[in-house]
């Protein structure tokens, strides 16, 4: 009865966890279908744009849209009720809503409002989770990275360049001095064409302006056509702007580069892509992508932790199957991971908890972990070392009860032989049991 029972269970299991991944998969590609309508939509907005009153500009196609962004909100409505209250779903469907009342009830006008549906092609920025783990573009993520990192010495290095743009366009508009005098004012197209003339006004007749031409002359923008005019009649002032143009386009802009460079090539060599992190790195990616397929399968059960039933559902899906395999843990069971990674033994965890908890399993030792487990062995050696000692003080104790018990008994035995000197009669009656004292009946009375 009991196999029967177990392997019904086991059955079941499977059923479920079969269910399971069939489900989350449905779930995947509907998103999937979601993103490319909502970048069929943008394609159309932009046709409608380019070719007004085409073709494209056709009250069918929109309405179909329409149709479908109802259905998909309801789906979700139906599949992921509290998902309606994440920041993200709250504006998509304000954009439908806008979008879809704009055709269905006010006939297209105004067509602002059908044109914001074109903020559903942000939802595609979720392509960065797939890009992070894909390896064609690892390279170009790392480097968004490094960017990223970066960003504190980049904020410095804008505020220093606005300053140097602040001091040169103020002197710069000092040395050119009148900017409608000769050779500074309106000028022909021929002659700006050929550089043989500058609209001073247009270019330096404020400091806001005179600052936008300098960072135009550091990119290196068309800076000849502004420093050859004023060569001829402001020479100090095209050696001033040819030598910021310098300074600038190989100086201090290739500060940018190199502090973008050495925080890239730091995060490399730390935890992504060097040769010496290559394995770690891609167990640790893979880790990551588990745990975010995980908090994927948590949200679509509406399940706030993750438990065993969650894990051992999951091992029903392919991909989580396979990323187990070439993980390649020490602990392989589900049962026994999860008890292992269930620190607070609630029966219960985070998913961060869980990513925190496999990759430690995966990171090599620290020095931290060695005094941690030199405390710990410590500790258990202290601990059995006390017990130890107890043992031994027990077992003299034992010993001395021993002796005593023993002189106890022969001088009973003593006591008890008839054919000793020493021995009372009493005490050989009772053993021959002719001496018997009767128990009383009832609850024992105590009186002073």
């Amino acid at each position: 009865m009991s196999v029967a029972t177990h392997t019904g269970g086991a059955e079941r299991g499977k059923d479920a966890a079969g269910s399971f991944s069939r489900r989350y998969h449905l779930w995947r590609n509907f998103l999937l279908l979601v993103d490319a309508v909502a970048i069929a939509n943008a394609a159309l907005i932009g046709l409608e744009v380019e070719h007004p009153g085409g073709a494209f500009s056709n009250d069918t196609l929109r309405s179909v849209l329409c149709v479908f962004y109802i259905a998909e909100m309801a789906i979700r409505l139906y599949a992921d009720p509290r998902g309606f209250l994440t920041l993200g779903l709250l504006s998509e469907v304000t954009i439908v809503v806008l979008a879809c009342g704009c055709i269905l009830v006010l006939d297209g006008k105004p067509v602002m409002l059908w044109q914001a549906s074109l903020f559903r092609v942000l939802r595609i920025s979720r392509v960065w989770r797939f890009a992070k783990w894909w390896w064609p573009l690892k390279d170009l993520w790392l480097l968004l990275v490094g960017v990223a990192h970066a960003g504190r010495a980049l904020a410095w290095f804008a505020l220093v360049l606005f300053v140097v743009l602040f001091a040169e366009g103020g002197a710069t508009m000092g040395l050119i001095g009148n900017v409608n005098a000769d050779g500074l004012g309106p000028c022909s197209a021929d002659a700006v064409e050929a550089a043989d003339c500058i609209d001073g006004e247009e270019y330096f007749g404020s400091l806001s302006r005179s600052m936008l031409t300098m960072l135009q002359v550091s990119t290196l923008d068309g800076w000849a056509a502004k420093v050859r005019p004023l060569a001829g009649s402001r020479p100090l002032a095209a050696a001033a702007v040819t030598g910021f143009a310098v300074c600038t386009a190989y100086a201090l802009c290739s500060v940018v580069l190199g502090v973008i460079a050495q925080s890239t090539l730091a995060l490399a060599r730390s935890h992504e892509c060097h040769s010496s992190q290559v394995a770690l790195t891609e167990d640790l990616e893979m880790v990551a992508a588990l745990g975010a397929t995980y908090q994927e399968l948590l949200d679509f059960d509406g399940q706030p932790r993750l438990d065993l039933i969650a894990m051992r559902n999951a091992m029903g899906i392919p991909l989580v199957k396979k990323c187990y395999e070439r993980l390649d843990l020490p602990v392989q069971v589900p049962d026994e991971l999860f008890q292992h990674l269930d620190k607070t033994h609630c029966g219960s965890m985070s998913v961060e908890e869980f990513v925190r908890g496999v990759s430690a399993m995966k990171r090599p030792a620290r020095n931290y972990d060695f005094a941690l487990l030199t405390a710990t062995i410590g500790g258990s050696a202290t601990y059995c070392s006390r017990i130890d000692k107890r043992a031994i003080r027990v077992s003299e104790n034992m010993e001395r009860l021993k002796e005593t018990l023993t002189t106890a008994f022969d001088n009973l035995s003593t006591l008890a032989d008839p054919m000793a000197k020493n021995s009372v009669p009493e005490v050989y009656l009772r053993s021959a049991g002719r001496i018997f004292n009767p128990i009383p009946s009832g609850k024992s009375r105590y009186t002073s």
